[in-house]
């Protein structure tokens, strides 16, 4: 790795800023995820990405040493990407725990763990994982996986917490999210407020049937309480 080559795998120039490095880095390691990009090849670009941002992160303080370790880190990515591919998860676990106690400030591979985690159907602990990440909390991917752990816990209350900040960072796409709080505020027996977010989303969507019919039915649920 070289300063070119990882100014060219990120896409940007020397003269960008660090703010904007990471902003840029954010995004593509997101995009790049393979629980988020089905692609061949997505776990090889993902690593790629994350070797160019170290890289350029501590290009004043490389030295042989260092860049020993950063090779071992990425060696170790892609034991963990292997495991994840035969769904062997118990085995990346254990190796993306290794790279933590190695790499401690590092959100990717707390963001990995996360989603390790997600496939062993342990959802607190990758609760747990997710709150350690500050570098992606305004990124729409963390909190639809924060959202979906909740939802395998029944946690309704923290489910509308998710949706509220997905409407913030998707203001474009508000109804899908409005729709999930009026579910939410359905399993919470608040039926009038679920009344309430369901209309939003026929208003904002008039022939959305499935909010229509989920409507109706939660009238008559309240007509007859």
């Amino acid at each position: 790795m070289n300063e070119k080559i990882a100014l060219k795998i990120l896409g940007i120039k020397k003269t960008t800023d660090f703010d904007q490095i990471k902003k840029r880095y954010r995004k593509l390691v997101l995009k790049e995820h393979p629980d988020k990009n089905p692609e061949v090849g997505s776990d090889k670009k993902f690593i790629q990405i994350f070797y160019a941002f170290h890289y350029l992160r501590t290009k004043n303080k490389n030295s042989l040493e260092f860049e020993k370790n950063l090779e071992k880190l990425i060696y170790d990515l892609q034991k963990v990407f292997l495991h994840w591919k035969e769904s062997e998860y118990d085995n990346a676990l254990k190796v993306i725990n290794i790279m933590i106690s190695k790499f401690e400030e590092n959100d990717e591979l707390f963001y990995v763990k996360g989603m390790i985690l997600i496939q062993l159907n342990k959802y607190q602990n990758a609760l747990n994982c997710f709150e350690h990440i500050e570098e992606f909390k305004s990124d729409s991917s963390l909190w639809n996986n924060i959202a979906y752990c909740y939802s395998k816990l029944e946690n309704y209350e923290k489910i509308l917490i998710c949706c509220d900040k997905m409407i913030e960072i998707e203001s474009n796409n508000a109804s899908k999210w409005w729709y999930n709080k009026a579910i939410c505020y359905y399993k919470l027996k608040n039926l009038e407020k679920s009344i309430e977010y369901f209309d939003k989303v026929i208003k904002l969507n008039p022939h959305d049937k499935d909010a229509k019919e989920l409507r109706d039915r939660t009238i008559k649920k309240l007509e007859h309480k």
